[in-house]
């Protein structure tokens, strides 16, 4: 540890024994001083600080992003900010015939965030002009646009894509910017399977475990372990292979499609089950946490209000049991 170098021959030691005399000053305070040595480290003093010590031991998290950064800046995802925010457009009537490119969704649908991602993550606010679409009231040029009459949809030169996986993909092709999908047919491939296994396993589990009433504590915990054991396990593989700090090294197809979704499963169980859902996945809570900060996966958040008022309305009344969405944990699993 003590002959671990960070920028400008401080050692991570010495910046970790002033980290643990900084309860001594303000945050903000220690956060200028430590982002003039590092701004890693100053991310770690905030980290803890508004996650306290049960969850994130300082030494060895400091480690963490100081080793995250080093990968970020040798893979290049730092450079892959989102454009600035740009508002939602809403639309009465069908929008005009002008020749504009349209991104078509609806923020509390997460098929339709993980194309939001895609559209920030390459940075496209200017050339798509994002349109939110009532899904209670759809209306009926939408329905004319797009029959199948779901989001998240792209309009781009006269031609219709809908599904998030297709948009993602027509993003990429179509569209300048970062790329989502791997230059390794390896890495291709293990993003693939990550994405079948997200549709197939991580949500039907994450929303059945949910979505359980009246459950101890143990019980929504064992329920979706299978599935965060899998992701554990990738992330792992993906640091002894020296890539980060997401799924497949660099930013993905495979982190879209799956943060709004853990997302969603990590909002119910902090805010209706008083649980946290990666206490057990270290490498998980770091991900998270991680990815959480990159503008363009934080702003495509809804608030957190209306997050709040939905899903207490969807688990009150079963919603995704009913729609088929939910798969509950199997006795083994949840005893």
């Amino acid at each position: 540890m003590a002959n671990t170098v960070c920028w400008q021959g401080t050692t991570l030691e010495g910046l970790v024994l002033h980290h643990l005399a900084a309860k001594k000053t303000s945050t903000r305070g220690c956060a200028l001083r430590c982002s003039s040595v590092c701004p890693a480290i100053a991310t770690g003093h905030r980290l803890w600080l508004k996650a306290g010590p049960h969850r994130l031991t300082r030494t060895s998290d400091l480690q963490h992003l100081f080793q995250t950064q080093q990968s970020m800046r040798r893979t290049g995802v730092a450079r892959a900010a989102a454009s600035p925010r740009a508002e939602l457009k809403t639309y009465e009537e069908a929008p005009p015939k002008d020749g504009q490119s349209r991104f078509y969704m609806n923020p509390m649908c997460p098929y339709a965030q993980r194309s939001w991602v895609g559209v920030k993550y390459k940075g496209l606010d200017n050339e798509l002009e994002s349109v939110e679409v009532d899904l209670r009231k759809m209306p009926q040029w939408y329905k004319d646009l797009y029959p199948v009459g779901k989001v998240p949809s792209i309009e781009h030169n006269g031609k219709v894509t809908g599904e998030s996986l297709d948009v993602l993909k027509y993003l990429d092709t179509h569209f300048d910017g970062p790329k989502l999908e791997p230059a390794s047919k390896e890495d291709r491939v293990t993003v693939q399977k990550l994405v079948e296994f997200c549709d197939r396993e991580l949500v039907p589990l994450g929303f059945g475990t949910a979505s359980m009433k009246d459950a101890a504590p143990h019980e929504y915990k064992k329920g979706i372990k299978p599935v965060l054991d899998v992701l554990e396990r990738q992330l792992e593989a993906a640091e002894a292979a020296g890539k980060g700090p997401y799924l497949v090294g660099g930013f993905s197809t495979a982190d879209a499609a799956i943060l709004p979704f853990l997302w969603r499963f990590q909002f119910i169980f902090e805010n209706f089950r008083g649980l946290d859902l990666f206490e057990d996945h270290p490498r998980l809570a770091k991900y998270f946490q991680i990815v959480s900060e990159q503008p363009f996966f934080a702003e495509t958040k809804p608030a957190h209000e209306r997050m709040h008022a939905t899903y207490k309305t969807f688990l009150d009344m079963d919603y995704f049991g009913k729609i088929g969405l939910a798969r509950k944990p199997t006795a083994a699993a949840a005893s």
